[in-house]
């Protein structure tokens, strides 16, 4: 049986795409292609979703290109999140705060094909 914990946490960004849990499920991020935005959020015990920041991770290129970030992935130990920013051709890294959800971004590698699609990280 499903419930509905928490109805409607809206981010105040454009275009949501891609949600993504934490191993540990205390956090959740959620990419924002029309925003060039990853937003963070915290998940309660019992499921209930709080907004942590509504722009925690900026998806956007080195001159202000923007990143149009879709799919995310984390790494196997849970503590880099990289996010497809498919309208630069490139991977954006963020290290991901353990204890609070936060994003610091690492950097951008770019040189994906144009029409690349999805994401994995091991």
């Amino acid at each position: 049986m499903l419930d509905v914990v928490s109805a409607s946490v809206p981010d105040f960004q454009a275009a949501a795409c891609w949600v993504l849990l934490t191993r540990n499920g205390r956090h959740a991020f959620v990419s924002n292609p029309g925003s060039n935005s990853v937003s963070s959020y915290r998940v309660g015990p019992d499921g209930t979703l709080t907004l942590l920041d509504s722009a925690a991770g900026s998806v956007v290129g080195g001159a202000g290109e923007p990143g149009h970030g879709l799919d995310m992935a984390l790494d196997e130990s849970g503590r880099y999140l990289y996010v497809h920013a498919a309208g630069i051709q490139a991977i954006a890294a963020f290290k991901v705060g353990r204890d609070d959800g936060s994003l610091t971004p690492v950097g951008l590698t770019g040189g994906l094909p144009f029409a690349a699609q999805g994401i994995a990280a091991r």
